[in-house]
């Protein structure tokens, strides 16, 4: 994990099955030798556990201002046809 808010970030709920940690790990880009810094995040129990998910796709580049501002014209036109 890096600095929040960067698109290196990604949240993690660690599962019972070494194997299937290893392997998402390794799906974020994760190699071994690899320095990672990972912060435990406490849970009160019995509240909801959110589902956000935040990271990025390896190999896809940065959106620019401007593929954000064509994904909006887009979702505006969409929204007007229905």
């Amino acid at each position: 994990m890096s600095t929040p808010g960067t698109a290196d970030e990604w949240d993690l709920t660690v599962p019972a099955d070494e194997a299937e940690l290893l392997a998402e790990l390794r799906r974020h880009g994760v190699r071994p030798g690899q320095r990672v810094q990972m912060r435990v995040i406490h849970q009160q129990p019995g509240a909801p556990v959110e589902q956000d998910f935040c990271g990025s796709l390896a190999g896809f580049p940065e959106p620019t201002w401007e593929d954000f501002e064509h994904a909006s014209a887009v979702a505006r036109r969409d929204l007007s046809v229905t």
